[in-house]
């Protein structure tokens, strides 16, 4: 019974994000081996969601995330066992699909820079940050952080009604 309270003690994770798009220049040098993720939203309630995520076809996330304003999240996310996390994700329709490249830059080391290239050709550069964020890196074009548009919910409604 204790690893179970444990579990259920995790820490939250918060996050700390800005989103823009990638300037075309840079679309080209984006290496490295990308990270495949499946993503499906099983309910809505508000600005709060439950997701669940395939990581290359291999492991299996149940995630909770609560949107307290376009850069601030508060995020629970668990690994699951692989065949309920399948079962999961067939159950919805609303599923994105996207290749991440983490981006290593020395110059910004309080960011966690990840592109997030989508099956709809859009390549959104996540810059996570801890304290302040100061300094915009370079590959990133025009802001996006709030805008519906781009977010992985919207893209993934959109692909349900294909």
């Amino acid at each position: 019974m204790e690893n179970f309270h444990n579990l259920l003690l995790k820490p939250k994770m918060i996050e700390k994000e800005r989103k823009f798009l990638l300037r075309d220049e840079y679309r080209n040098i984006i290496h490295g081996i990308p990270t495949y993720i499946e993503q499906g939203y099983l309910m809505f309630d508000g600005d709060k969601h439950l997701r669940i995520r395939i990581i290359n076809h291999e492991r299996c996330y149940l995630g909770f995330k609560n949107v307290i304003d376009p850069t601030y999240r508060i995020e629970y996310e668990y690994e699951i066992p692989y065949n309920d996390g399948y079962e999961m994700m067939n159950s919805t329709k609303m599923v994105v699909c996207k290749e991440r490249y983490k981006i290593k830059d020395d110059r910004y080391p309080n960011y966690i820079i990840e592109v997030d290239h989508f099956e709809n050709d859009i390549a959104i550069v996540e810059v996570e940050y801890k304290g302040e964020f100061t300094i915009i890196p370079e590959i990133c074009g025009i802001e996006v952080t709030g805008d519906s548009t781009y977010s992985n919910i919207k893209m993934a409604i959109d692909n349900s009604k294909l």
